[in-house]
């Protein structure tokens, strides 16, 4: 896969979580419905199914709803470090920040696009590197809002925990403070919910944060002002003013992603040249 602009990812991380999810519906509404059985029925369904020496009477059949919503958030998040590795291997992202050692993958994403943005030093060690530090809450606005960062760090710690048969779990109240769960339950209409409790509404609010998150990111990946638009200028040195607006415009609304209000900021700027 090779992507020259951040909306070329977007577009794609978005086409590929549509794919997928409403297939991920349909195994959530099955389990649901088979969990409404009883052992018998159950029994009956899977011999039919090609799975006849399989035994029933010792399995927690709770365990079914868990590993649905568990391999839908593998699922999601294997697709969102997708689109970010492809983030990251954009031409303006500076490789020399891809080889440090920051952790998860969104982190590392903010990092490297972060430092490529601003031309920033590459670090030497990452020993005492601490993220929160370098990138401090206004820094990270910049890329990703707080309620989206919070929730994927949320069910990725969550789901590592589980996964590792961690004891220690994440507790909700420990990690969300109230003012947080409110602003979630806003936009999203829900709020995150305890491992033992994790239902489709979880699932909804990981893929709808992470669907921000890229798109957000990519908007803000790259300088617009230094490199994009002498680049986009050029590319439409050829042609009429006028068409070259038009052009740069269509440029930077579905190859960069920026809002209507940025685009027209930009060309007002170009008109006055």
């Amino acid at each position: 896969m090779n992507f020259q602009t951040p909306g070329q990812i977007e577009s794609y991380f978005r086409k590929e979580l549509g794919d997928i999810n409403p297939y991920m519906c349909l195994i959530d509404s099955a389990v649901k419905e088979i969990r409404k059985k009883p052992l018998a029925d159950i029994d009956s369904i899977n011999k039919n199914n090609g799975h006849p020496n399989i035994h029933l009477e010792h399995l927690n059949l709770d365990n079914l709803q868990y590993l649905v919503n568990m391999s839908h958030i593998a699922y999601i998040n294997s697709k969102s470090e997708t689109a970010c590795k492809l983030i990251m291997n954009l031409q303006e992202m500076n490789k020399a920040h891809k080889s440090a050692d920051i952790g998860d993958f969104l982190r590392k994403t903010i990092f490297v696009v972060h430092k490529s943005k601003y031309q920033l030093k590459e670090l030497k060690s990452t020993k005492n590197y601490d993220f929160d530090e370098d990138i401090n809450r206004d820094l990270l606005k910049e890329y990703i809002t707080e309620e989206d960062f919070k929730i994927i760090d949320y069910y990725r710690k969550l789901r590592n925990t589980s996964f590792h048969n961690n004891k220690n779990k994440i507790e909700l109240i420990e990690y969300f403070d109230e003012a947080i769960l409110i602003q979630i339950e806003q936009n999203f209409g829900y709020r995150p919910n305890i491992f033992e409790k994790m239902n489709e509404n979880d699932i909804y609010i990981l893929s709808l944060a992470w669907q921000n998150a890229i798109k957000s990111i990519c908007s803000s990946c790259v300088n617009i002002k230094d490199v994009i638009i002498p680049r986009l200028e050029k590319k439409y040195n050829h042609v009429n003013k006028k068409r070259a607006i038009n052009g740069i415009k269509q440029s930077l609304r579905q190859e960069y992603l920026l809002t209507e209000d940025e685009v027209s900021d930009i060309i007002s700027a170009l008109q006055q040249k």
